[in-house]
């Protein structure tokens, strides 16, 4: 298993400047508010309003992309954190991005009720790379946006013998 020569503590990790160019990419910038796919009010580089209103409300809206930054930044600690906390087991920092972007366009919450998550801290890796692909609807509907995105994050979490 020459993987595990990579692996260490999922705690030392940071979301990588790819996953940060990802979202950056997938989501686009917004200085305004807008209203996302899922109805949920969202602003910069898809910073979802309503994980927590109090911090929305204190955005001035137009703003600038270096703003928006600031915002996916201090958001991206979060997702990290989650990760980390409810991931129990040890992944390299490929595996680690990749569940931040996944946690970024999902949310916490919903991570920690996923098959993927469940798949992953049984062990099953593989199985737990698979499960990307099932999360792949809005509002019940299948999007090709979607699809996509899990590809390339499932490709993220497979690189360098991930899976």
């Amino acid at each position: 298993m020459a993987a595990c020569a990579m692996i260490v503590e999922t705690a030392t990790y940071k979301i990588n400047d790819y996953g940060i160019k990802f979202i950056e990419e997938q989501e686009g910038f917004k200085p305004n508010f807008y209203t996302n796919s899922a109805e949920q009010k969202t602003i910069g580089y898809g910073y979802n309003c309503n994980a927590d209103p109090q911090k929305c409300k204190q955005i001035r809206a137009p703003i600038s992309r270096e703003q928006g930054e600031v915002i996916l930044k201090r958001d991206l600690v979060e997702k990290e954190t989650c990760v980390t906390e409810l991931t129990k087991i040890k992944i390299n920092p490929d595996q680690f991005s990749a569940l931040v972007l996944f946690v970024y366009n999902l949310g916490c919450p919903y991570y920690k009720s996923t098959s993927l998550l469940n798949k992953l801290n049984s062990g099953d890796i593989k199985g737990a790379a698979n499960e990307f692909r099932l999360y792949n609807k809005s509002n019940g509907k299948i999007m090709n946006g979607l699809i996509k995105r899990r590809e390339a994050e499932r490709a993220l979490f497979c690189k360098n013998g991930g899976c």
